[in-house]
């Protein structure tokens, strides 16, 4: 794994994220290449679609390893309690569910399922087969977290064992944006 100076370690080297289904199946491409003065190259990126609501950033280390992500998503295109786009869900989720090391997943896997899950008041699921999978209950910081991607609450950081991931609402250049981000822990 790539190193963080001596601090600590990547969330995950940038050639095994390009092959993920994170990449390949929302068509990320890298869109700009620029050095930071922190011995870091910051990387930005669009999916296929729906480029106009959805920026990505990713910071490099110099042995190729992904130290920090973040993904912005417009507040308006997520929707919120009345209405939310299925798509936004699935970005959302896959972005922290590629980025987190595998020894979080376990700790992940409530928020990301919940996630997924997320419908507003007035949206209609039609179901071809019963639903029968069980989601694990989300805690207090992980019901937080969910509440900050619908837009009811500012913002939640969940603190794991490899990194922290925040979700803040935020008004970027004029947008209302929400923001995950996340970082690789130092130790």
């Amino acid at each position: 794994m790539s190193e963080i100076g001596c601090d600590g370690v990547a969330l995950i080297p940038y050639k095994e994220l390009q092959k993920s289904e994170f990449f390949g199946f929302f068509n990320i491409h890298e869109t700009e290449r620029q050095a930071s003065g922190q011995g870091l190259v910051v990387l930005h990126f669009k999916p296929g679609g729906s480029q106009e609501f959805i920026d990505i950033e990713m910071h490099m280390d110099e042995n190729d390893g992904i130290v920090e992500a973040i993904v912005l998503l417009d507040r308006a295109w997520i929707g919120g309690t009345g209405h939310v786009n299925v798509f936004a869900n699935d970005i959302a989720k896959s972005f922290i569910d590629a980025l987190v090391p595998a020894d979080d997943h376990g700790a992940i896997e409530p928020l990301v399922a919940a996630i997924m899950d997320t419908r507003g008041s007035g949206d209609r699921v039609i179901a071809l087969q019963p639903q029968r999978q069980q989601r694990p209950a989300l805690d207090g910081a992980g019901a937080k977290a969910l509440a900050v991607y619908t837009g009811t609450v500012r913002g939640q950081s969940l603190i794991l064992s490899r990194c922290e991931i925040t979700l803040e609402n935020v008004t970027l250049e004029g947008k209302d944006r929400l923001r995950v981000r996340v970082q690789a822990k130092h130790d």
